[in-house]
C-alpha cells in the first residue's frame, strides 16, 4: 500500500500545463452573469459556453438556455479564454464553434455580453495529393488558439462532417463563422491545412500530405441487442506490430447531459482523446469506451455511476427511477443493466480484436474520472475476476469489501452486506484484493458542504453514505478509503495532486499511463513515445496564439493563410439564385 501527495513544481514541462500564477483564487464561488446572443436573432438555447482560465487546468461548462441568460458560479477568478460550441439543434444561424476572445472575473465576479455572429454554409473537403478525397481522417476546427478544439472526421467523398453516424447528406455542410483554424491531428503529427476567416457561404478544399500518418484507428460500434448490448460503444485499435500479450483497456464514458444518439457518438469520439484514456493510447493497448448516456434527469448519476447495475424499471431512490430518467433516444431497456451491457461490450470488442497481431488479455484494465471513477470502482467490486488493473480519480464513497461498518449495515453500493442477493454469488474477497488500484485526488477537489454541492455517494443510501464516508471528497472520504483498502489489499496506490481541482493534469496522464504499463500482462517492449489522442501542442505555439488574442475569434488574419501544408485552392459556393 503505498500514499504519496505530489506538489505542483512551477517549472514546467514543455506543452504541460498547471497552475503557474496569475490572478488565481481557489474555491472564491464568484458569479458570471451576463447574456448570450444572436446577431441575427437566432435562437441561442443549445449553445454551451466553455470558460477556460488560462493559468490552471481549470474550466467551466455552461448551457445556454432558451432566454440566454448566463448565470455561472466558478471558483476561481482571473482571466478566461471563452468559447462556445453548438450541436444540440440544427440551426442555420448559430456556428459550430466561435471564440468570444478573453474574459476577466474579479472578486466581485463578472458581467458579461456575448453576441454569436452569424453562421454561414462552409464545405471543407480533403484531397489527397492526386486530388482523391480522403475519408476518415481526423480533422481538428479550432476557434480562438490552441486550447478549444472540435474533432471532426471526413466522409467517403472527403467532406468534413460533424455528424459520426455517417448519416450526413453527400456533401456534408458545417455552419461556421469568423476566424477557424483547420487542422488534420493524430498523435504528435499535426498538420496545418489553413485558417479561415468565415464571412460568407464558401467551399475550401485542402490537399493532405502523407494522409496515411492520420487514417484514424477507431470507429465508434452500433447497439447489437443480439450480442447484449443496446449502447453504442468506441472501439481503438493501437498501430502496433509486436505480438505481446495486451490488455483491452476499458472506459466508461464519463459524457455530459444527453438527450439523443448523434450526440452521444461525438462524446465518444472526443472520449478517445481524454485525459484518462491515456493509458491506452501511449502503452499500444487495445480499448473501449462504453457509451453511457447521463439523460438530463438522471440527477443521481444511476446509469453513469453503476447505481443500478441489478434493479431493471424498480426504484431505486424514492425519486428516481428508470422510466423517469429514460429519453426517447435512451429507453428504459437501454438504460438497464449497465454492468452487464459492458460485459457483452467486452466480450465482443475482444471478437473484434482476433485478427490483430496480439492476444488479448482475459481480465481487464479499467480507468476513470468522477462517476466513470465511481462506475469502474463497482463494476470491479461486481466482477473481480474480470479486472487485472484500476486508475481512478475524482471519486469518492467506493465500495468496501465489507458487509458492514460500526454497525452500519452496508448494502450495495456501499459494501457486501446484500452482495450474494444481488449476484447470487459470494463475495471473492481475494480475487477483489488482488487488482491493481491506483487512486487519485487533486488537493482542491473539496467543493462545499451544501448537499448541493457534493456527491451523495449512493443513489441508494444517501444519508448513510455520509454518515459512513463524511462529506469533504479529500479530508474526509478520500483517507477513510483508504485505511479501509489499507486492511485488505497491498495491491493499492492513493496520491493526493497539490494545486488541482476536480479535473486531470498532466501529471495525472503520466501517472495514469505509468500504472498501467507497470502492471501489464506482460512486461511492454515497447516504448511508446507518441500520444496518440493528445494534440501535444509545444509552448511556442501556445504563446503564439496567445500573442493574437486581442479581439474575438482571437488572432487568426483575416483572410486566408496557408500554413504548413502543400497547397491549397478556394472555390466560393454562390448561395444566391441569381448568382
Amino acid at each position: 500500500m503505498m500514499f504519496n501527495r505530489r506538489h505542483f513544481c512551477s517549472a514546467l514541462a514543455i506543452g504541460s500545463t498547471g497552475v503557474v500564477g496569475g490572478t488565481v483564487s481557489a474555491q472564491s464561488e464568484v458569479q458570471i452573469t451576463g447574456t448570450v446572443t444572436s446577431a441575427v436573432g437566432a435562437d441561442v438555447v443549445g449553445v454551451e459556453l466553455f470558460f477556460d482560465h488560462v493559468n490552471s487546468d481549470s474550466f467551466w461548462e455552461y448551457s445556454v438556455p432558451a432566454s440566454g441568460e448566463i448565470d455561472l458560479t466558478v471558483s476561481e477568478t482571473g482571466p478566461f479564454r471563452v468559447r462556445m460550441y453548438y450541436t444540440s439543434i440544427r440551426n442555420d444561424n448559430i456556428p459550430l464553434i466561435y471564440s468570444f476572445g478573453r474574459t476577466t472575473v474579479d472578486d466581485t465576479g463578472a458581467n458579461v455580453s456575448y453576441t454569436i455572429p452569424q453562421a454561414y454554409d462552409v464545405q471543407i473537403r480533403c484531397v489527397d495529393k492526386n486530388g482523391n478525397p480522403v475519408e476518415g481522417l481526423p480533422i481538428v476546427l479550432r476557434a480562438g488558439g490552441v486550447n478549444y478544439q472540435y474533432v471532426l472526421t471526413t466522409s467517403e467523398k472527403g467532406y468534413v462532417t460533424d455528424d459520426p453516424t455517417g448519416e450526413t447528406p453527400t456533401q456534408p455542410v458545417l455552419q461556421l463563422a469568423g476566424p477557424t483554424s483547420v487542422e488534420v491531428s493524430k498523435s504528435d503529427t499535426r498538420q496545418v491545412l489553413g485558417e479561415i476567416n468565415v464571412t460568407e457561404s464558401a467551399e475550401y478544399e485542402f490537399e493532405v500530405a502523407k494522409v496515411e500518418k492520420y487514417k484514424l484507428n477507431y470507429k465508434v460500434i452500433d447497439p447489437d441487442p443480439n450480442a447484449g448490448f443496446y449502447l453504442p460503444y468506441l472501439l481503438y485499435t493501437p498501430d502496433v506490430d509486436q505480438s505481446y500479450e495486451r490488455p483491452l483497456y476499458v472506459e466508461p464514458l464519463n459524457s455530459l447531459n444527453t438527450t439523443d444518439r448523434k450526440k452521444l457518438d461525438k462524446q465518444l469520439i472526443k472520449a478517445y482523446r481524454d485525459e484518462t484514456f491515456v493509458g491506452a493510447r501511449r502503452n499500444g493497448y487495445p480499448g473501449i469506451v462504453a457509451g453511457l448516456p447521463r439523460p438530463p434527469n438522471d440527477n443521481q448519476d444511476l446509469v453513469q455511476s453503476l447505481n443500478i447495475p441489478s434493479y431493471g424499471p424498480e426504484i431505486v431512490h424514492e425519486s428516481d427511477t428508470l422510466a423517469d430518467i429514460a429519453t426517447e433516444a435512451f429507453s428504459v431497456e437501454s438504460l438497464t443493466r449497465v454492468d452487464q451491457q459492458l460485459l457483452a461490450m467486452i466480450d465482443d470488442a475482444k471478437s473484434r480484436l482476433e485478427s490483430e497481431p496480439y492476444p488479448v488479455a482475459e481480465r481487464i484494465h479499467m480507468s476513470g474520472f468522477s462517476a466513470a471513477g465511481l462506475f469502474s470502482h463497482r463494476f470491479a467490486f461486481l466482477y473481480p475476476n474480470r479486472v487485472r488493473t484500476l486508475t481512478t480519480g475524482g471519486s469518492n464513497g467506493l465500495p468496501l469489501p465489507k458487509a458492514s461498518h460500526a454497525d452500519l449495515s452496508l448494502p450495495y453500493p456501499l459494501g457486501t452486506a446484500d452482495y450474494e442477493e444481488l449476484t447470487g454469488r459470494e463475495f471473492d474477497k481475494q480475487a477483489w484484493a488482488d487488482i491493481n488500484r491506483y487512486i487519485y485526488v487533486g488537493q482542491e477537489d473539496q467543493g462545499s458542504r451544501d448537499y448541493q454541492h457534493y456527491a451523495p455517494g449512493s443513489a441508494r443510501y444517501p444519508d448513510r453514505a455520509e454518515t459512513l464516508f463524511g462529506i469533504n471528497r479529500v479530508t474526509e472520504r478520500f483517507p477513510f478509503v483508504r485505511s479501509q483498502y489499507m486492511e485488505v489489499t497491498d495491491n493499492a496506490e492513493f496520491e493526493i495532486f497539490d494545486g488541482i481541482g476536480h479535473h486531470v493534469d498532466n501529471r495525472m496522464e503520466d501517472a495514469i499511463a505509468d500504472f498501467h504499463r507497470q502492471n501489464s500482462p506482460t512486461p511492454n517492449p515497447e516504448t511508446i513515445q507518441k500520444d496518440e489522442g493528445g494534440s501535444n501542442e509545444s509552448a511556442s505555439e501556445e504563446s503564439q496564439s496567445e500573442s493574437n488574442e486581442s479581439a474575438p475569434g482571437f488572432g487568426i488574419g483575416s483572410g486566408i493563410t496557408a500554413l504548413g501544408a502543400t497547397g491549397y485552392m478556394l472555390r466560393r459556393r454562390l448561395t444566391d439564385a441569381s448568382e
